[in-house]
C-alpha cells in the first residue's frame, strides 16, 4: 500500500519535470528565433541606411546637373543673342 502511496507523487513529480524540461526546450527555441529576428532586423537596418544614403547621393548628383544644364542652357541662349 505504501509503494502505490508514494508511486502517486512520484509519478506526478516526473510529469512536472517533463513540463518543466519542454518549457526549457521551448524557451530555448524562442529565444533563438528572436535573435534570429534582431539580427535579421539588423541587417535590414543596415540595408535601409544604405539606400537612403544612395538615394541622397543620387538627388545630390541630379541636383549638380540640373545646375549644370540650367548654366548650359543660360550660355546656349547667349549666343543665340
Amino acid at each position: 500500500m505504501s509503494k502505490i502511496f508514494l508511486q502517486l507523487p512520484l509519478d506526478r513529480i516526473d510529469h512536472i519535470i517533463a513540463l518543466a524540461n519542454q518549457t526549457i526546450a521551448s524557451s530555448q527555441e524562442l529565444n533563438d528565433k528572436t535573435n534570429n529576428l534582431l539580427s535579421n532586423n539588423k541587417t535590414l537596418n543596415d540595408r535601409l541606411q544604405n539606400i537612403s544614403d544612395s538615394m541622397d547621393k543620387i538627388s545630390s548628383v541630379s541636383d549638380t546637373l540640373e545646375h549644370k544644364a540650367k548654366d548650359l542652357r543660360d550660355k546656349i541662349s547667349e549666343f543665340k543673342f
